[in-house]
């Protein structure tokens, strides 16, 4: 682990939780911080942020008071995430943010345990369950939900005022899993119903881009593995595929109008890959690497890499990637893991 000594105050960020359920603090995140690594752990409220520098050196710590903190994701300047509770109950409600320049954490209760995703404007919280989709507004303190009876779903965006819930629908009366693509309004009715289900098993990691929902299935509709990224654009209703040359993807993000693939099978460590998609020229560009690339970020022209072996920087060049940093982080016990990363605004 690439540790630089620090003093333990300048580590160490003491918060007060006030009755508001809000984390008020007046300290401003660590000069030079680029990466955030959250650590969790489902035995325990005993969480805390990682703050890196751009070599992956050490600058910073702050606690978090929550058991199995989940789902980063940063939306403009926040980071959100879901603290599921401890691993035999996971009936925590909340959903909790962090100012990315102040380093204050908020609370939200959205009053609905078992969330597994979450997305957010600056209006509204909006986080589901495999089942239940929520919408929390920050100014009325107010929750709205809606159970989608008989459907599993895997992930949601939300686009102008549309929410977009990707899933299956195991109602079918072929007694068969569907993929759909479900659009909800405000007001939580379903206004569109999309089949999916020719592009593949189960949609995973969805971004949207443009007025376009990018996602991927892992599996093809006969269960084999396939590389394969599904565009779906809302203004025409209708989905187009990317046809890529490695399998296994695992995690997309954007650079500029490029969209990076990760790719990762969990079997073989030494599997892995990353493959860029221009989105105005539909150039195919596929890299191939020693380890598997389970979970990227995207920061200037660098490539950050988290899997279960430790961390990757890659610089990106016109000729492709060169390998900055290579970094064997890991959780500090057996009852911690990494539940993701997020770099951090400029």
């Amino acid at each position: 682990m690439r540790k630089k000594k620090i003093p333990t105050l300048a580590i160490i960020f003491s918060v007060v939780i006030g009755l508001s359920g809000c984390v008020e603090d007046g300290i401003r995140r660590p000069e030079g911080s680029c990466v955030g690594v959250v650590e969790t752990s489902g035995n325990s409220d005993d969480s805390r942020i990682y703050i890196l520098n751009e070599g992956l050196f050490d600058k910073g710590e702050l606690p978090l008071k929550y058991a199995s903190v989940t789902n980063p994701r940063v939306f403009g300047k926040e980071l959100y995430a879901i603290p599921q509770g401890y691993f035999e109950s996971r009936n925590e409600t909340i959903v909790l943010s962090v100012n990315l320049y102040s380093l204050r954490i908020r609370t939200y209760d959205i009053g609905l345990p078992g969330m597994q995703k979450v997305y957010a404007d600056d209006d509204y919280i909006y986080a589901c369950t495999i089942d239940t989709v929520a919408i929390y507004s920050k100014a009325n303190k107010t929750v709205v939900t809606r159970k989608l009876d008989g459907k599993e779903i895997s992930d949601i965006v939300c686009i102008n005022t549309n929410i977009y819930v990707l899933g299956i629908d195991k109602n079918d009366a072929k007694n068969m899993e569907k993929p759909r693509i479900w659009t909800l309004n405000r007001e939580m009715e379903v206004i569109r119903e999309k089949d999916i289900s020719e592009y593949g098993i189960i949609p995973q990691k969805v971004i949207e881009h443009a007025g376009k929902i990018y996602f991927a299935n892992t599996f093809d509709v006969n269960g084999e593995p396939c590389g394969k990224v599904l565009v779906y654009s809302i203004a025409e209703d209708k989905i187009d595929s990317i046809a890529l040359e490695q399998n296994y993807l695992s995690d997309m993000e954007f650079y500029n109008e490029t969209l990076v693939i990760s790719h990762f099978n969990g079997s073989d460590s030494f599997f892995g890959g990353i493959t860029f998609y221009n989105t105005e020229t539909s150039e195919v560009k596929s890299f191939k690497l020693d380890h598997g690339a389970e979970d990227i970020q995207i920061k200037g022209d660098k490539i950050y890499i988290l899997n279960r072996k430790g961390m990757y920087s890659y610089k990106i060049e016109y000729s492709g990637l060169k390998r900055a940093i290579t970094d064997d982080r890991s959780p500090m016990d057996s009852n911690h893991y990494f539940s993701g990363f997020f770099v951090f605004n400029d």
